[in-house]
């Protein structure tokens, strides 16, 4: 028990990145009965309801718990494990809209790349370039408005 309150202490003091992520999810997975790895999955998700931006991580940091950790056999394979499901969940989201925005692929990623550089949505007028066919100009701003939503989701959730 002492363990896990001196790791919440921590968590409030220190940044929450990808490095301290894996720790608390290595420290998850050392945990000697089932107990005490439930006790600790509770306080490590309770971090998540602290800040808006780690909020957004959750569900996706609950499904690699849930889903993936029971699987992993050593505590030193959680890094992989959990680098590898991250990129699987971000291109997977990546996909998604892609396909139900008919974007190409290639060019999503370039969108987002540039966004990351420059920490700046792109215009309306970049994101119709991106769309094989110009809508419709009725149609036009939800569309971009949409799509440049999807981009701050996919930074939100998938960038530390």
């Amino acid at each position: 028990m002492d363990q896990i309150d001196f790791e919440i202490e921590l968590t409030t003091r220190d940044i929450i990145n990808f490095d301290y992520i894996v720790l608390l999810l290595t420290a998850i997975k050392n945990s000697s009965s089932e107990e005490v790895r439930e006790k600790k999955t509770e306080e490590f998700l309770r971090l998540f309801n602290r800040d808006i931006q780690l909020r957004k991580k959750k569900d996706l940091i609950k499904k690699f718990i849930e889903e993936n950790l029971p699987k992993i056999n050593k505590a030193a394979d959680v890094e992989k494990a959990f680098d590898e499901f991250w990129e699987s969940e971000r291109s997977k989201g990546l996909r998604n809209i892609a396909k139900d925005e008919n974007i190409p692929m290639e060019k999503l990623e370039q969108l987002i790349a540039d966004y990351r550089y420059t920490n700046k949505l792109p215009n309306g007028q970049e994101v119709v370039n991106l769309l094989p066919e110009v809508p419709k100009i009725k149609d036009r701003q939800g569309i971009i408005d949409r799509i440049k939503a999807a981009i701050q989701s996919t930074i939100d959730i998938f960038e530390w």
